[in-house]
């Protein structure tokens, strides 16, 4: 059922819920396709994830919790 009170992405987006498809994964080569630019901006927020990944740790540590709680109260009580 379409509704007219929605726009063109909405109702794209309404259909992807419908079809327990938020990311339009199963359809975006189908009938209502992803549109390229959508894609072209998933791939680019890929690629900056990966840039920003790659300038971190592979693991953080977390500091002591004593340490770290006593740091929270204070920050906290400013």
């Amino acid at each position: 059922m379409k509704d007219d009170s929605l726009t063109p992405d909405q109702e794209r987006f309404m259909l992807w819920l419908e079809a327990d498809d938020v990311e339009g994964h199963s359809i975006a080569d189908g009938e209502g396709a992803v549109p390229a630019e959508w894609m072209a901006e998933r791939q680019s927020v890929e690629e900056l994830g990966q840039i920003l990944r790659s300038h971190l740790p592979g693991s953080l540590e977390p500091s002591s919790s004593v340490g770290f709680n006593e740091s929270l109260r204070k920050r906290l009580a400013e």
